[in-house]
């Protein structure tokens, strides 16, 4: 699966070929396939060993780490940087295909197939003025769960994390994933949730 992005690049998002069928080269040809006429093309690697060299011939060099967190909130205003008014970060549901924060969210129709699926769209605002943060997808999973599906920044991403996190409420269970160099990560680090999963 391949996903066209704002920029006129691809995102691929999914790529599957049969055991009995791998390591004839067909993983290649469905790349080449999917992203012929896209120079600009990223994707996330799962673990398999003939994932990253497939990736990598079509010029998709690896550069960090995804980790999938799972966690449950626990009272987040422990965290020095939540008691620091100066970047605290105040968060209002919005509505969706119409917010500002979809905007800033990128691929507005994912925005809108979220929303149609029952996910909450957040703005994500500076304590004092009207200035645009951040902004947030949170999904309710079947199970009680909640699921950010995405969370973009302007400027401190740790500050906009405490805040979606208390948004959610302490004792959430809560499931996500998060650029391992990003400084979201390390609070999710800081408040215990675990990395179950990780990609390229």
């Amino acid at each position: 699966g391949v996903v066209p992005l704002d920029d006129g690049g691809a995102l691929v998002t999914d790529l599957f070929v049969h055991p009995a069928a791998q390591g004839r080269g067909v993983g290649g040809t469905i790349l080449d396939a999917l992203l012929t006429g896209r120079p600009r093309r990223t994707t996330f690697s799962s673990g398999h060993p003939a994932a990253l060299p497939a990736y990598a011939r079509r010029g998709m060099a690896p550069r960090w780490t995804l980790h999938y967190r799972n966690g449950v909130v626990r009272d987040v205003a422990s965290l020095d940087i939540a008691r620091d008014s100066a970047r605290g970060v105040v968060v209002s549901e919005v509505d969706a295909p119409r917010a500002v924060a979809a905007e800033l969210l990128g691929r507005s129709w994912l925005v809108r197939w979220f929303a149609d699926q029952g996910a909450r769209c957040l703005e994500l605002r500076a304590p004092t003025g009207d200035d645009l943060v951040g902004a947030a997808i949170v999904a309710g999973q079947p199970d009680g769960t909640h699921r950010v599906e995405r969370l973009v920044t302007i400027g401190d991403a740790s500050a906009a994390t405490v805040a979606v996190l208390a948004w959610i409420g302490v004792g959430a269970s809560v499931t996500c994933c998060v650029p391992s160099h990003s400084s979201a990560d390390e609070v999710l680090e800081r408040v215990g949730f675990q990395v179950v999963d990780a990609d390229t």
